[in-house]
């Protein structure tokens, strides 16, 4: 799911749910494997660090995500248009 969501991403196809699956992937890791309220005094520390790294690259995401393209179009600065894959075709930018 991690996999998905960043090669979406990087990919910037259909990023927002991309940007969704890393954000349900880190919740789940946070909360389900880096519990540090249930450990031991000595992992205590580790844990709660990795809760709250988790816990801001999840807020991080959700910020991406609210920046996120919606129309996944493309745009290419060098000829001045947006790339369309609906259509396979340019756009020009209006000015």
């Amino acid at each position: 799911m991690l996999v998905v969501g960043d090669l979406s991403v990087v990919l910037g196809f259909l990023s927002v749910i991309g940007l969704i699956f890393i954000i349900l992937y880190l919740l789940h890791v946070s909360f389900v494997i880096h519990d540090f309220w249930a450990v031991e005094e000595e992992q205590k520390m580790n844990e709660q660090n990795t809760f709250t790294k988790n816990i801001a690259l999840a807020g991080a995401a959700l910020a991406l995500m609210y920046g996120a393209p919606v129309d996944h179009r493309r745009y290419s600065p060098i000829e001045n248009t947006y790339f369309s894959p609906r259509n396979s075709q340019s756009i020009p930018c209006q000015k």
